[in-house]
Parts: structure tokens; C-alpha cells; sequence
């Protein structure tokens, strides 16, 4: 599902793991001319990212229809490091105990428990059990869904596909369409 930028006239199709929330930060600024605060984004153009196929084509004309993508592996390898690792990272470092761990992870601990599958596997374990993980942790399973399920299956239907190691040309593009301030940063 697009996310529309009216001032800019880009339709920006969001992909999680490629830099998709940097990316409305930056699209928010660009469109508005107003810095974009994580309440400006959670109010305003927050979406729930929905698959290509629930995507309104109609709604699109007169947009310029644009992506980012990344090399499938990196995608999963980012997945890893903030879903599995970093949650690890917050809990251990929370002085406080296992409040900010619980909020976004909630039941998954039983459920890891009940099939057998190791709370903070290595990358390998993790790959080689990954549609168990993903059965158990809805974030997981959204943020290592196929490329194709953000995108569909037509690279035709876009105007402009970046690649995720190549930001600087998309905010070439994006300056070339009046958002001239807004900058690009990713993890």
C-alpha cells in the first residue's frame, strides 16, 4: 500500500527492513517543509503497511510510483539484529527489569518455550527456523516478508526503484521533485 505525498506527487510504496521508516521521516519533511517529529509520523502518515494486492491503483494516478529495495539477505540480517538481538539488548540494559521487554514482546517467551526454538538464536538457527519465529512474533513475520509481498511482481509498475545501498541517488530524485531540504538517513 502507497503512502501519498501530494506536494511531492510520489507515491511511496514502504518496505519494512529498507529503510522504510527513515524514509517517511524524510518524505514527511520533504512534502511539508515541517521536520518531521515521531509524533508528526505517528499521527499523520502513519499506515499499517498493508500487501501490494491491497493497494488502490485509482488512487495513484498522477503519482510518481517509487521503491526501495535491498538484497533479500540484508533484509533478513536487519530483521535479525533489531527483532531477536536488539529486543535482547533493551531487556538485558533495562535497569527497570523486563517492562520495555514485555511491552513489544509480550507471550512470545511461552511460545518460544512450548516448541523448543532458542529465545536469542544465532543468525543460522534463526534462518533455519525462521517460519517457526515468524509464527510465533507478528513483527518478525511482517518485517521478513518477500519483497513481492510489499511490491507485487511487476517492477515495470513503478517509475523509480532505488536500491538501498544507493540512497544518495534517491535523494537526488527526490530534490529533482521540489524536496529539496529533506534528507535521507537509515539504519
Amino acid at each position: 500500500m502507497a503512502i501519498l505525498y501530494d506536494n511531492l506527487g510520489i507515491a511511496y510504496f514502504p518496505v519494512p527492513k529498507c529503510a522504510s521508516t527513515s524514509l517517511k521521516y524524510c518524505f514527511y519533511e520533504a512534502n511539508t517543509g515541517l521536520v518531521a517529529k515521531k509524533q508528526n509520523l505517528l499521527k499523520k502518515i502513519y499506515i499499517k503497511m498493508q500487501s501490494f494486492a491491497g493497494t488502490n491503483l485509482q488512487e495513484l494516478e498522477g503519482y510518481e510510483r517509487m521503491a526501495v529495495v535491498r538484497d533479500p539477505v540484508a533484509r533478513l540480517k536487519s530483521c535479525y539484529r533489531e527483532k531477536i538481538l536488539r529486543r535482547y539488548i533493551n531487556f538485558e540494559n533495562n535497569p527497570d527489569g523486563r517492562t520495555h521487554y514485555l511491552r513489544y514482546h509480550d507471550g512470545e517467551e511461552k511460545k518460544l518455550k512450548s516448541c523448543n526454538l532458542p529465545e536469542y538464536p544465532d543468525f543460522e538457527t534463526f534462518v533455519e527456523h525462521l517460519e517457526e519465529y515468524r509464527g510465533i512474533s507478528a513483527k518478525i513475520e511482517s518485517h521478513s516478508r518477500s519483497l513481492s509481498y510489499w511490491l507485487g511482481s511487476d517492477p515495470l509498475f513503478f517509475d523509480a526503484i532505488f536500491d538501498f545501498s544507493a540512497l544518495p541517488e534517491l535523494g537526488e530524485w527526490l530534490q529533482s521533485r521540489g524536496g529539496g531540504g529533506a534528507k535521507t538517513h537509515h539504519r
